[in-house]
This record gives structure tokens, C-alpha cells and sequence, in this order.
């Protein structure tokens, strides 16, 4: 019958205003964090290294965007949108011993919980010019 259900279901007003356990949405801005956390994962992250050649992240130049913790009925939802601009550098040692540098910057746009790794957009850009720059960029 219309008006006769679970009453687990059924939602009271609450003279105090109390949000039991979380039932009702939540969200907590987790922005300062999610910058941190990544700047520390990422700074001199090697990202390639052999004998011929290293490339390493030297430092986290930004990360912007928001980042969300939600809580919606005891079930943890994580939304978050961020672009990271990172500064690199790299090493390629020929057979003959001779070692070249370079460096440059990576940038990844939309870092999302929308996309998969496989997904990602990382535009890798060179500083120097030279065939070692652009065999350490393509790594």
C-alpha cells in the first residue's frame, strides 16, 4: 500500500540535525592534500633507466584542480580533476662512453578518476635541441 513501507527507508526530520552515521552525503575538500601527496610521489620519480639511458622527474613544478572525498550512505565516493607540470631531465650514454643530457617538461592534463592510466593525455616537450633530447623525450 502507498505510504506503508520499510521503515528503514523512511526518512525523519531529526530535531537535532544530526547526520547519523553519514547517511545523508558528506563531502570533504581534499584538494590541499591530493597536491601534496602528489608532489611527493612525483619528485625525482625515475622514470626510465638502463645503461644506455635515465630519465627522472626533477621537480613538480604545479599541480591544480579539486579533489573530493564523499560520503553517501556508509559508501566512500572519490572524485578528483588535476593537472601536473613537471620538470625533467635525462642522461644518454652512448656505447663509445660519451654521456649527453637533456631536460624538459611533462605536463598531464585532466588526471582524472574518469580516465584509465591508458587514457592519460602527458604532453613531453625538450628544452634542448639534438638527437639525445629527442631519443630521451620518446622514452
Amino acid at each position: 500500500k502507498l505510504g506503508e513501507g520499510d521503515p528503514r527507508w523512511i526518512v525523519r526530520e531529526r530535531e537535532d540535525g544530526v547526520n547519523v552515521n553519514n547517511w545523508h552525503w558528506v563531502q570533504k575538500d581534499c584538494t590541499a592534500w591530493a597536491k601534496t601527496r602528489i608532489t611527493e610521489l612525483l619528485s625525482n620519480l625515475v622514470l626510465y633507466s638502463d645503461k644506455h639511458v635515465k630519465a627522472r622527474i626533477s621537480t613538480v613544478e604545479s599541480v591544480s584542480g579539486e579533489a573530493t572525498a564523499n560520503n553517501r550512505k556508509g559508501k566512500r565516493i572519490v572524485f578528483y580533476e588535476l593537472n601536473v607540470k613537471a620538470k625533467w631531465s635525462g642522461e644518454l650514454i652512448a656505447s663509445s662512453g660519451d654521456e649527453s643530457s637533456a631536460e624538459g617538461t611533462l605536463e598531464v592534463t585532466n588526471l582524472s578518476e574518469e580516465n584509465d592510466a591508458d587514457d592519460l593525455e602527458v604532453q613531453v616537450s625538450t628544452s634542448g635541441t639534438g638527437s639525445s633530447s629527442d631519443k630521451i623525450k620518446e622514452i
